[in-house]
Order: structure tokens, then sequence, then C-alpha cells
């Protein structure tokens, strides 16, 4: 993890695709809702295809650890 606030990660996935791609395979497939770094970074700024931003301020440390066992297992 990049770095973390008190309700959100700001996160870099491996994947050779755009998080803003990526973002609707992850609802569809895993059930994580998880914003494109694309919408937070101006086009010229290419990192923001290489990240995601993931509120998690309504998880507990149950849900905190099912998230990042979702996210291990998602292949894209």
């Amino acid at each position: 993890m990049k770095s973390a606030g008190a309700y959100f990660a700001w996160i870099e996935h491996p994947f050779a695709m755009s998080s803003a791609d990526l973002a609707p395979r992850m609802v569809a497939e895993i059930g994580v809702l998880a914003l494109p770094g694309t919408m937070f970074l101006p086009g010229t700024d290419s990192s923001g295809a290489r990240h995601f931003r993931i509120a998690f301020a309504n998880v507990d440390a149950a849900g905190i650890a099912e998230l990042a066992e979702r996210l291990d297992n998602f292949v894209a």
C-alpha cells in the first residue's frame, strides 16, 4: 500500500491494463468497488492508470481482511 488515510487507501495494481478497465471487472468478479486512479489525476499523468482508491470507512477488521483476500485472488 502506498498510503492510507482515515477512510481511503491509494493502492498500485500489478496488471498490464488501466485501472479504468479493471474497476468494472473487480465489481463484477470479486465484489470490490474501487475508483480508478484516472479519476483523481490529470489525463497527462499516466500513473493514474496504475492506481485505485478504495474506501474502507464502514469496514471492520474482518472486512478489511476479506478485502485483502479478494484482491489477492483477483487475476486480470
